[in-house]
């Protein structure tokens, strides 16, 4: 009897002590874990809500990339991190395809973290060196047809929405181009500023500046309507190159059991910064459109609200001849990341549209390109309507190609 009361008075006190240390939160400095190197998209948005954070909670909010196999080497730290709100991680879609990309992965992005919000979302990019042949979009596929293996394409990570773009125009357009993957997307566009890959997809903040100082050639932006930030470049359908809209979405994650009071902290801060007009100008004058949603929503690709699209059957649909792949550096990068549904949109954003988009293209993609794994496109469906990641799906499904293979 005297156990069960002193087991009693302990789990009183640990729930007192809750609420009184999410009131103290944060007594000392925290690391914002970037799964990727510096200067792509996901490090820009995270160094904006590090100084924004920073200034708002009264202690240091510090940006540590940690970049490495596709991303997952920085989301493994975090997931076996203590989950007390001082190791907190910032993903973009790779953390949604990562799983069906790799064999294995050393976590579980459902049952090891806890969704805080959506940050910002960016259309994606095509990119060539100025000294590319082609002034259009369509003069590139021509071009590309008439040399097949002649041209490759740089993009920043496996998995990638700006790699899955890439691979969709191969397959629409039926084009023999070889995929070069980096770390990042600096990596990717210096490659494309260098001569080496003369292509570059990426998405649009890491390539903006380079576009408007000359030192890229921006062929076309990957949405329904243009870049406020690049007027110039027209859209893909504009291109001539319609059904290749797609989005990089970059958002917050912490580890499973952190709190619940800490992140209503971190998702109360910043849906605030990002609906201050400094914020949204900042973010708009890279490229970003802010949408912040709530975290108890951020868990699906549109959830109840978004059907799935009709099945359709892979064996009639073959792999391009372009498909194959080479490495570039000392690691073939693979994702940056997604999120598993269309959270409710905080009123200075637009998230249902974006993420309903992004949820489109990433079922057309994955129902037509066999970079990962050979799974029915039924099954996709089922997993990502569901918001689940499906461990017997990697298990049971044939072949797999990567980057590094």
């Amino acid at each position: 009897m005297q156990a069960i009361f002193r087991d009693f008075l302990a789990l009183v006190a640990l729930l007192m002590a809750a609420p009184i240390f999410a009131q103290t939160y944060p007594t000392k400095a925290i690391r914002l874990i970037v799964p990727f190197g510096a200067g792509g998209p996901t490090d820009v948005i995270a160094r904006i809500v590090a100084q924004k954070l920073s200034e708002n909670f009264g202690q240091q909010v510090v940006t540590e990339n940690i970049p490495g196999a596709g991303g997952n080497t920085g989301v493994a730290m975090v997931a076996k991190a203590a989950p007390d709100g001082y190791t907190i991680l910032v993903v973009s879609t790779g953390f949604m395809v990562n799983p069906s990309m790799y064999a294995r992965i050393p976590y579980d992005p459902v049952k090891d973290f806890t969704p805080v919000t959506l940050v910002a979302a960016s259309p994606n990019v095509i990119s060539v060196h100025p000294s590319f042949p082609a002034q259009t979009l369509k003069e590139l596929v021509t071009l590309v047809k008439a040399n097949p293996g002649k041209y490759s394409f740089a993009q920043p990570s496996t998995g990638s929405t700006p790699h899955l773009a890439g691979e969709l125009f191969k397959q629409q357009q039926h084009l023999d181009l070889v995929t070069v993957p980096f770390n990042s997307a600096a990596l990717a566009i210096n490659s494309t500023i260098g001569g080496h890959t003369p292509i570059a997809f990426t998405a649009l903040p890491p390539a903006m500046s380079n576009i408007k100082d000359g030192k890229l050639r921006g062929l076309a932006v990957l949405s329904d309507k243009r870049a406020q930030a690049l007027p110039d470049v027209p859209t893909n359908a504009e291109a001539g190159v319609p059904d290749l809209e797609s989005d990089t979405l970059t958002g917050i994650v912490a580890p499973a059991g952190t709190p619940r009071e800490i992140i209503a902290r971190w998702h109360s801060e910043i849906a605030k910064a990002a609906a201050t007009a400094e914020v949204k100008q900042r973010l708009e004058t890279l490229g970003f459109v802010p949408v912040v949603s709530s975290s108890t929503n951020m868990n699906g690709p549109c959830g109840a609200r978004c059907s799935a699209p009709e099945p359709q059957k892979r064996s009639s649909d073959p792999i391009a001849p372009g498909s194959r792949h080479r490495t570039a550096g000392a690691d073939a990068s693979a994702g940056s990341a997604g999120f598993n549904a269309p959270p409710e949109a905080h009123p200075a954003a637009t998230t249902d549209e974006t993420s309903h988009k992004l949820r489109r293209f990433f079922m057309r993609y994955l129902w037509r390109v066999e970079i990962a794994m050979r799974v029915p496109g039924d099954r996709w469906a089922a997993e990502i309507t569901s918001g689940g990641t499906s461990r017997d799906a990697r298990r049971s499904g044939g072949s797999r190609t990567t980057a590094r293979e």
